[in-house]
């Protein structure tokens, strides 16, 4: 995002109001879209481990997993 810019001014937050639309970063959370200010280069990398531990933390859970089989053939 621009050094001028706020999430308000991108149109994936138009008539939000639960989250700080005059905020420079935005997580994954409210609309899966990472946002962060040119300025911050830390950021980016705290949002995306944020984004990644939420998509991997949170799914659920694959009951059949022990029984999903083998990608590849052990004998070659």
């Amino acid at each position: 995002m621009g050094k001028k810019e706020c999430l308000a001014d991108l149109p994936e937050f138009k008539g939000r109001s639960d989250i700080d639309l005059l905020s420079r970063t935005c997580g994954y959370t409210p609309t899966k879209t990472l946002v962060v200010g040119e300025e911050s280069q830390s950021d980016v990398i705290r949002v995306f481990a944020d984004a990644l531990y939420r998509v991997c933390a949170f799914r659920p859970v694959d009951p059949n997993w022990d029984k999903r089989g083998e990608m590849f053939s052990s004998t070659s």
